[in-house]
């Protein structure tokens, strides 16, 4: 329970007392096919074998789509959909 925050016709003001809005961090993106080690360490959420993992697939094939994460990262869907949020 909130204790001495009504809301009424200046509701939004008492809030922004008690809270700050910030705005969301800007993500850059990093093309998948050519980042570098260095640049996929930078990547929230992905280890330095899970960068090495995606340099070596994408070694091997030449090139390295999005979609190859879910089968790279198999028991972890939602560490893909975070990772996603970084390549292109």
């Amino acid at each position: 329970m909130l204790r001495g925050l009504w809301l009424g016709q200046s509701s939004g003001s008492k809030i922004k007392q008690h809270f700050e809005i910030q705005t969301p961090a800007q993500i850059v993106k990093l093309n998948i096919n050519q980042a570098i080690l260095s640049e996929l360490q930078q990547i929230p959420y992905l280890s330095l074998e899970e960068a090495k993992k995606i340099i070596a697939y994408r070694t091997k094939k030449k090139t390295i789509d999005l979609s190859v994460l879910s089968e790279l990262f198999l028991n972890s869907p939602n560490k893909t959909k975070r990772i996603k949020l970084y390549l292109y």
